[in-house]
This record gives structure tokens, sequence and C-alpha cells, in this order.
């Protein structure tokens, strides 16, 4: 859960991390575990997963279109992700983040795919936990990252404080 936490570090202080692959941040597919329907990874994660046709809802950012035959037992939305572009994460929020939300109030198993497998994909995590907590994305990240190390480039984090400042109304008391 995404409450209870009583000391943010300021954005300038948060800096990113780099995933070592160790058993206590990834399995051994590479997918984090971000929640208890909510995972992250790659494309590669989820072809050499022994999980992948558990998942339900599969939002793939990356270029690489993924054909809804090969998994037919989950819905996929491909959304490449521009890592420069406002305009972009904004279009992703709209058409994802009620999919995710619909999935995840029905407890169904989400995995959201990026290139690498942490900055977008953990942009579009962190972005789905703002809006159903009413939290900026400094106090999002901190709470994942209490429970499993996560990295986001610089270049996505000026995405998400744009964001921050765009819907900043309802997270001016939840800092």
């Amino acid at each position: 859960m995404v409450t209870n936490i009583s000391v943010l570090t300021p954005p300038d202080e948060i800096s990113p991390t780099t995933s070592d692959n160790s058993p206590n941040t990834r399995n051994h597919e590479g997918i984090i575990k971000i929640s208890q329907h909510l995972h992250i990874g790659t494309l590669d994660d989820l072809w050499a997963s022994s999980d992948s046709y558990n998942y339900q809802l599969i939002i793939n950012l990356t270029s690489t279109y993924v054909d809804q035959t090969s998994m037919s037992s989950a819905q996929i939305i491909n959304h490449p992700m521009n890592s420069r572009d406002f305009e972009n994460l904004l279009c992703t929020v709209r058409q994802c983040l009620p999919l995710i939300d619909d999935a995840y109030n029905q407890k169904k198993s989400i995995l959201i795919c990026c290139r690498h497998g942490y900055s977008r994909a953990c942009v579009l995590a962190i972005t789905y936990f703002m809006f159903k907590y009413h939290h900026s994305s400094q106090k999002v990240y901190q709470q994942l990252k209490s429970i499993r190390d996560l990295s986001i480039d610089d270049k996505y984090w000026a995405l998400l404080y744009k964001l921050d400042r765009l819907i900043g109304g309802f997270n001016q008391n939840n800092n």
C-alpha cells in the first residue's frame, strides 16, 4: 500500500539506483513484483517467464508490437512510450490507467513491459499509484523502493515531475 510514509527524500536527493538482479530485487525471470497484482519487466522477461500465461493484462510500452494471438489468455495493449515526450505520457496514461485500474480492482495479474524493464514501466506503475492513492511521484517511488530496488532514468523523472505539477492540486497535501 502507498500510504503511511512519514519522511520523504526531497526530489533533488533522489538518485536513480541500478538493479543488481539479485534474488531480492528480481525473480529469476527478471520480472519485478511491485504489488500483489502488478509486475514490471521486459518482453524478453515475459517470453522467458514460466508465468507468462498467467498475466491477464499486459501493457507493452516498447516499439515491438505483440500480437494478441501470441498471448491468447491476456489482454495486450501495445502503446510505445517515448521517453522525452510529455504528451505521449499523457496519452499513455489516458489509455492505460483505466485498464490497469479495472484489472487491479478485479485482482487480475498485470505486467507492464518496457525495453529495459525499469524506467518506463516504473513511470507507468508510479503514475497509476499517484492517481489511485492521490500521492506525489516521490511519495509513491519511496514506498515502492522500500519494497523493491527500482531505477528510473533522469529523463523519466522529468516527466513525473511535470505530471506532479499538472495534477499538483491533490498532491499538495500528500507529499
